[in-house]
């Protein structure tokens, strides 16, 4: 089975406090070791404040690794979802969508073209031609999902973006997402919705406090991850 991404040992910290004289670090990951999979669907839990949103950041080139190791497939150029990342609220959906693909490689015409299914599979009717600072928080969660969804990505991180919009979408994302993945689409998932990671996610990585607490198998990790917030 082909590795898109491995950790070893990835250590993230930074500076707090304004005084240049007194280095004062914050160590908000730290020992966090995975092996993903080609067609693995990973799942990120813990508390807030674990570590889930940095990992993700990290493994996407946003922040940098302190210490450790992190190796990507080559081939790959993993494409974070977040809540409006990347966004220009000024601009209308069709014309973030249309960005945002050219972003992820494809050239302007075929970017276009894909604008039609884009608006279909994000369900926003004629506010996909809406500025989106007019756009609810859910609403901009659907044309980002839609537009990965549309385009031919290989490695998809997902930042609690499955937890926001109406029950209906969110049934359609995870089948979309369970269709990419049998056609080899990797998926990282960060969320507080234990359905959505038990229904998708083969394997589970549990963070508290920015530590690795235990990394394997999704039903096992759960179960444990329950027990331990009852």
């Amino acid at each position: 089975m082909k590795t898109i991404l491995e950790t070893r040992n990835l250590t993230h910290e930074y500076k707090i406090g304004n005084n240049p004289f007194i280095r004062k670090k914050h160590q908000s990951l730290n020992g966090i070791s995975i092996r993903v999979n080609q067609g693995d669907c990973l799942g990120v839990i813990g508390r807030n404040g674990s570590g889930k949103t940095t990992l993700l950041r990290i493994l996407t080139g946003i922040y940098r690794l302190t210490s450790g190791s992190m190796k990507i497939d080559d081939e790959c150029n993993p494409t974070l979802l977040t809540i409006g990342l990347g966004f220009k609220p000024e601009l209308s959906g069709r014309d973030n969508a249309l960005i945002s693909c050219m972003l992820y490689g494809l050239d302007k015409s075929t970017a276009v073209k894909l604008l039609p299914k884009i608006q279909e599979t994000a369900e926003l009717g004629k506010f996909f031609h809406e500025q989106i600072k007019t756009y609810s928080t859910g609403m901009i969660s659907k044309l980002g999902f839609a537009t990965a969804m549309e385009t031919d990505i290989d490695l998809l991180l997902l930042d609690e973006v499955m937890s926001v919009g109406d029950i209906s979408f969110s049934k359609k994302a995870s089948a979309l997402i369970t269709k990419k993945i049998k056609s080899s689409l990797t998926v990282v998932i960060s969320s507080h919705n234990l359905d959505h990671i038990s229904e998708l996610c083969n394997k589970t990585l549990w963070l508290h406090e920015g530590s690795q607490v235990e990394f394997g198998k999704t039903d096992e990790i759960l179960d444990k991850y329950k027990k331990f917030n009852e």
